[in-house]
């Protein structure tokens, strides 16, 4: 432990001063405004973590298989609960043109008729068991 470490155990007391502790970390904060950095190089990772390493490796390198995927209007609907939920969402893809107008009008169309569980649905752990079942 470093010696100027708060709540090292000093000679005189084991008490450990409150004001010492806040100086260490504004000291800290200091030299690393953004965080601590960690080394971790790709033989380190084999060594220590050859299962995350595998699986870094196995995807080209990539541990996101979903890096760079952008969700698309079903994925949103899919996980809105509510009749309100969907009209909304539809509301907010035309609004931002990236939905076609004719569309945005079949889906509120659907969403009144059918409800949002025509949409399927996308609880959480949806695109996990996704990942299991691509591999």
């Amino acid at each position: 432990m470093n010696e100027n470490a708060p709540g090292k155990k000093r000679e005189e007391t084991s008490d450990i001063d409150i004001r010492e502790i806040a100086e260490y970390h504004k000291k800290v904060k200091e030299e690393f405004p953004n965080g601590i950095p960690i080394g971790i190089t790709l033989e380190n990772l084999k060594v220590n973590y050859p299962s995350l390493y595998k699986d870094m490796m196995d995807n080209g390198g990539d541990a996101d298989p979903f890096r760079g995927y952008i969700p698309g209007v079903f994925d949103y609907l899919a996980r809105a609960k509510t009749e309100e939920e969907c009209l909304e969402i539809i509301d907010y893809l035309e609004a931002k043109g990236e939905l076609e107008p004719e569309l945005a009008e079949e889906l509120r169309r659907q969403t009144r008729e059918e409800g949002p569980e025509s949409f399927g649905t996308r609880e959480p752990g949806y695109y996990d068991t996704f990942i299991r079942r691509r591999s």
